[in-house]
């Protein structure tokens, strides 16, 4: 593995907030934390970028710094030219693969070889690229002239099958993602989807719903759901695991949804009335929920999850947790609280932001879920509530910061006084710290 650089050898492009949400599934190393609320979406430093074994970091002077895992990108290659079509414009991932997309529309890979990290198949293709997309084990590529190409492993959705070819050469203008599977949205609100079928690269059984209608589709790990103009939502996957929950909510699915949530394994949605349905594997034992206005009290204004629980801010300020079994140990067992401004969460807990300054826990005690030993701290006087994996930090009125969970290594009293004497303007977190 490479040693990473000391972060005082270079500085960052200038910070700026990447918003792909769990609406846009921009990539499944990302998937791990998408769902998570940070900072109204996930965020993370332009330039920035890791999958499951390895770090990549664009440098203010274009250049790319890489560690970890040789094997799945922490090793760049010499023969990668990153000054090669004006520069490298962001970095995307795979889980075992980096590909940068250059400014004028190119595209360089390393990593596992097999996963992503060689584009050689393709590279005559890779031109005038818009935007990438990954899985796992592999990449797709958006381009201006809205075709896709596809790279890395085949069940991952790394080839496109023959008779999708001509659906995918024209028209997309959006792309979901599961664990291993694609989903294209297409102009004309059709879409295609590839990729391992026990994870939704197999739409067939929903294909005649999804000819037309469809204005956004959205993935977790095992499956998809797309939310059309009338309202409706279509899920689909084969996933054996999945089917019980499957038919439990479809009959809810038909109209009035509004918006649509994806966590690792679940979904969630709100209904135009502010009641809630959720469906999936963690969802409950029976795979579905369904809280109406009379359980909840007021209208559901926003959901936000865990890696296996769901947390509901009403706009009355209460809270609603929920989760199957597995889940409730990561904060499905959360408290009924009242007052609340904001809610929180990463992998394996929740914070909510009351409207006196205050905090509450709950969830995976290690992950920020028992804030006990800074209780004091979060009493009173907090602004803002900023998450990383399994670590939480709480920015307050006086400027000071407050800082609890697991992953937490370097930061002690000395590097706490450093950074408030310096005066905090905003705060940028990953996927582990």
């Amino acid at each position: 593995d490479s040693t990473p650089p000391s972060f005082s050898d270079f500085e960052y492009q200038a910070a700026s907030v990447s918003s792909g949400s769990s609406n846009s599934q921009q990539s499944s190393s990302n998937s791990q934390s998408q769902f998570i609320k940070r900072e109204h979406g996930n965020i993370r430093i332009n330039g920035e970028s890791l999958n499951l074994h390895a770090h990549a970091v664009l440098k203010s002077d274009g250049s790319v710094v890489a560690w970890g895992d040789g094997n799945t990108g922490g090793n760049i290659p010499n023969s990668i030219d990153f000054s090669q079509g004006g520069g490298v414009k962001e970095i995307f991932e795979s889980g075992h693969a980096f590909a940068t997309l250059q400014n004028d529309g190119s595209v360089l890979t390393w990593g596992n070889s097999g996963q992503g990290g060689n584009s050689s198949s393709v590279q005559h293709l890779l031109t005038d690229v818009k935007r990438i997309f990954s899985t796992s084990k592999a990449f797709a590529a958006l381009k201006n002239d809205g075709s896709v190409v596809a790279w890395g492993t085949g069940n991952s959705g790394g080839n496109i099958p023959q008779n999708l070819t001509n659906k995918l050469d024209s028209g997309v203008v959006d792309i979901a993602v599961t664990q291993d599977a694609f989903a294209a949205v297409k102009d004309d609100g059709s879409v295609v989807t590839w990729g391992d079928s026990t994870r939704g690269g197999d739409s067939s059984s929903v294909a005649n719903q999804l000819n037309s209608g469809v204005s956004k589709v959205y993935g977790n790990d095992s499956g998809f759901a797309a939310l059309k103009n009338d309202g409706s939502v279509v899920t689909w996957t084969n996933a054996p695991w999945y089917s019980a929950a499957l038919n439990a909510v479809r009959p809810y699915l038909n109209s009035d949804i509004s918006e649509v949530y994806a966590s690792r394994g679940d979904f969630a949605a709100i209904k135009n009335d502010g009641s809630i349905i959720s469906w999936g594997n963690g969802a409950s034992s029976s795979g579905l929920v369904i809280k109406d206005l009379q359980t909840l009290g007021s209208p559901v204004k926003e959901i936000v999850s865990a890696h296996g629980a769901f947390t509901a801010l009403t706009e009355n300020g209460k809270t609603f947790s929920w989760a199957g079994s597995w889940g409730q140990s990561l904060g499905g067992n959360g408290p009924s609280l009242t007052d609340v401004k904001d809610i929180f969460s990463n992998a394996g807990s929740f914070a909510a932001l009351k409207n006196d300054g205050s905090v509450v826990t709950w969830g995976r005690s290690d992950y920020g879920g028992n804030s006990s030993s800074v209780s004091a701290e979060l009493s009173s006087g907090v602004k803002h509530i900023y998450a990383a994996s399994e670590s939480f930090l709480a920015l307050k009125d006086d400027g000071s910061i407050v800082v609890w969970g697991a992953n937490t290594q370097g930061y002690d009293n000395q590097l706490k006084n450093k950074i408030e004497s310096a005066g905090v303007k905003d705060v940028f977190a990953n996927n582990r710290v």
